[in-house]
């Protein structure tokens, strides 16, 4: 996935391969496609801010989301 859980200290957490059912499905969404599930971190208990990190890979810079 493209997703990760990131800190403003540079620290990443990436997608756990467990978590709750139904899971987020993975591949591509065409435009107009919707898609809904759970995505799953393994994250220590106080790590203070974060953010929702997702990367494209190719074409577009990062969007990072503040967590509350």
């Amino acid at each position: 996935m493209q997703l990760s859980i990131v800190t403003p200290e540079g620290y990443a957490y990436d997608v756990s391969w467990f978590g709750p059912e139904p899971t987020f499905p993975e591949g591509s969404l065409l435009p107009g496609q919707k898609a809904r599930g759970n995505v799953a971190f393994e994250i220590p208990g106080q790590i203070g801010t974060m953010y929702l990190e997702f990367d494209p890979i190719v074409g577009a810079d990062p969007v990072r989301v503040k967590l509350q």
